[in-house]
């Protein structure tokens, strides 16, 4: 439970900077609350593929988890 509080609490703080630094350089409300709620918008291809990667990672890491567990119970039967 204080894993889920402190993951919003982060989430809630990290919102509210991103909201509060394009207001404090002038940028129309409307247009900060559109980049605030989809940041995809305005990343550049070179995040994209940053991103991609760190998605592969994750996905990967999973997988050799996931791999190395059915290896450790096909061993223990």
């Amino acid at each position: 439970m204080k894993l889920l509080f402190v993951s919003m609490l982060l989430a809630v703080f990290s919102f509210s900077l991103i909201i509060g630094l394009d207001l404090l350089m002038g940028r129309n409300p409307n247009d900060v609350l559109k980049n605030a709620l989809n940041p995809f918008r305005v990343m550049m291809p070179s995040e994209y593929l940053i991103l991609i990667f760190f998605i592969l990672f994750f996905l990967i890491d999973v997988f050799r988890d996931y791999l190395s567990k059915k290896k450790g119970d096909n061993s223990s039967s």
